[in-house]
């Protein structure tokens, strides 16, 4: 399913929301058996799931850019990810392993506000990068083949990765900050 076709947008990070929920609205009720009763039930409830699924793909900024990559073929299947994870920089990987030691010392309160920043404002630069890369992906189109497209389909991919480990360490630190 391609989320972007169904709502007759162009595959763009940048979406209106407030025209997306509009169109969403529409469509929905041109599915809806009481407006469309020679629409079969089983038919009716199919087209509703799959309007639904492409609703929240688009109106999630992580799910935007997750379906894009998939589009572009960046990113495959979600089947096969796990058989063939996207590989973070080591950096980034440092940076995190200090942060889990920094949480795992964290004796006080403080402490653990301070590490919870620390990874707030790790989540916050990468999506100010993810934006930035967005605006150039949305501008040259992520379909196509040149040299530029793939540079930043590649670091698309990079930001996506880091900012799902970068969101998991951060529901890590507010489970631990919890306790």
């Amino acid at each position: 399913m391609n989320a972007f076709d169904l709502f007759g947008l162009p595959i763009e990070f940048k979406v209106d929301t407030a025209q997306l929920r509009k169109t969403f609205l529409s469509l929905s009720g041109q599915i809806h058996p009481d407006r469309n009763p020679d629409l079969l039930a089983e038919e009716a409830g199919r087209r509703t799931s799959e309007l639904n699924a492409a609703y929240e793909i688009l109106r999630n900024p992580d799910k935007r850019l997750e379906h894009i990559l998939e589009l572009s073929g960046a990113l495959g299947p979600a089947s096969e990810r796990e058989k063939t994870p996207i590989q973070l920089p080591p950096g980034f990987l440092m940076e995190t392993m200090e942060i889990n030691e920094a949480l795992m010392e964290a004796d006080s309160p403080e402490a653990r506000a301070k590490v919870e920043a620390e990874v707030q404002a790790i989540v916050e630069a990468l999506d100010s990068e993810r934006d930035a890369a967005t605006e150039q992906g949305d501008a040259l189109g992520y379909l196509g083949d040149s040299e530029e497209v793939q540079k930043i389909k590649t670091k698309l991919l990079e930001i996506y990765a880091k900012r799902k480990y970068a969101l998991r360490l951060q529901a890590q630190v507010r489970n631990f900050a919890a306790r």
